[in-house]
């Protein structure tokens, strides 16, 4: 059974509540360590993560669901990956990944 428009925001939302409150718990230990800037930085990237999923493709395609077409899906996952800062594919890999990105 497809998935409605409600669940599929609502679980949007918890993923994007979840790495937010990630980012602030750590955001904040960074900050007592005298890592302020980075500390900051990386609470307002947990306020932005997965911003992009909420229209285009990603909307349409990026959920889980037997209604989801896997060439559509694979699309938007591709999408997602290589416009989002925080996926080791946007860089070309981990390795070249900036330490906030990690974080």
């Amino acid at each position: 059974m497809p998935l409605s428009a409600q669940e599929h925001l609502d679980i949007l939302v918890r993923h994007i509540e979840l790495v937010r409150e990630a980012c602030l718990l750590l955001g904040k230990r960074l900050m007592a360590q005298g890592r302020q800037e980075f500390g900051r930085i990386l609470i307002a990237r947990g306020f932005e993560h997965d911003v992009s999923k909420f229209s285009g493709i990603e909307w349409d395609y990026l959920h889980a669901g037997p209604d989801v077409p896997k060439e559509q899906l694979e699309l938007a996952i591709r999408q997602h990956v290589r416009t989002n800062s925080h996926h080791p594919e946007y860089w070309g890999g981990f390795a070249n990944m900036p330490e906030i990105a990690v974080a």
